[in-house]
């Protein structure tokens, strides 16, 4: 799944991975909430310790938004900025 320079780990790390995945699969920057919870078979394997995996997934999403890698658009609506290279 990563082919991109990952600039943050853990939890955060893993979800930009699914963002970027998604919006490959997509070909757009833009993705939605529903995109990314595809992802939740692979991060409940990656992470099987957590119950709470869609929770976990929008407090990244909030820590990739703080940190400028994603923007939030407005009802469940992201879009990658252009720091991640798709």
């Amino acid at each position: 799944m990563r082919e991109h320079k990952r600039p943050v780990s853990g939890w955060a790390g893993d979800v930009l991975d699914c963002v970027v995945s998604c919006c490959r699969s997509l070909a757009s920057r833009t993705f939605n909430l529903d995109n990314i919870y595809g992802c939740v078979p692979a991060l409940k394997k990656a992470h099987p310790e957590n119950s709470n995996i869609e929770a976990k997934i929008r407090q990244s999403l909030q820590v990739l938004r703080d940190k400028g890698y994603i923007k939030f658009l407005g009802r469940g609506e992201y879009e990658l900025t252009t720091k991640i290279a798709l």
